[in-house]
């Protein structure tokens, strides 16, 4: 086994080589992730602003809007989110046939707890070999990016 040995804040330390470059590794993300939210921070200001310019801007119904300087531009794009209430229904009679050009019933399953814990660990709920099969051939996996956080000590 390999050693290196490496200081960290004014300590000298001899660790495996695998450990000292796992170290190195988390110092420089942690002081890239210090420089990050700095800069994430000013950048998301400077956004906020050209979005209010945009805004004041936006002609009625259009979604983006595109901001022209002399050194670039900047595209803002507006979306909106309609969440229809369940009171909604009292309107039925009085808007006739545009109820259904207006508004649409859908329905849609979503996975529980249980069902994770079923296909992810595969915790057993007495269920036939057969059944859990075809439980698994109608749900979709999708992976989504690990977070991955690093904090200075």
């Amino acid at each position: 086994m390999t050693f290196k040995r490496i200081q960290i804040n004014g300590k000298r330390y001899r660790l495996p080589e695998e450990e000292a470059k796992l170290e190195k590794l988390i110092q420089k993300a942690i002081a890239l992730t210090q420089r990050y939210q700095e800069t994430k921070q000013a950048l998301d200001e400077v956004k906020a602003q050209i979005a209010e310019i945009a805004r004041q801007r936006r002609p009625q119904g259009k979604a983006t809007v595109v901001l022209e300087a002399l050194s670039g531009k900047a595209s803002v794009t507006f979306r909106e989110d309609l969440k229809v209430k369940p009171e909604v229904e009292s309107l039925k009679s009085k808007l006739k046939g545009l109820f259904e050009r207006f508004f649409e019933l859908k329905k849609e399953y979503k996975a529980t707890k249980d069902l994770k814990n079923l296909i992810l660990t595969g915790t057993d709920y007495g269920l036939d070999e057969k059944i859990e099969k075809e439980i698994r051939e109608v749900v979709e996996i999708k992976e989504i990016k690990p977070y991955v956080k690093v904090e200075a000590r």
